[in-house]
């Protein structure tokens, strides 16, 4: 997971693992671990960025969308 952080925001950019294991969802623990990092150091907003509603749709967030 490569993300940025500006201005108390975590900006999620992307998230790669090796697709032969997508079956165990390596995203979803890779996503968990950056939110609660994200947490510890006192981000204020975590972006999912481009390609990451899907978690946030999983876990029960509404997706705004925006243009």
């Amino acid at each position: 997971m490569f993300t940025l952080s500006f201005a108390g925001t975590d900006h999620m950019i992307g998230v790669v693992f090796d697709g032969a294991y997508e079956h165990l969802a390596p995203g979803n623990l890779v996503m968990l671990l950056g939110v609660k990092d994200a947490i510890e150091r006192g981000a204020r907003v975590f972006n999912f960025g481009y390609g990451g509603g899907h978690y946030k749709t999983r876990w029960g967030g509404v997706e705004t969308p925006t243009q």
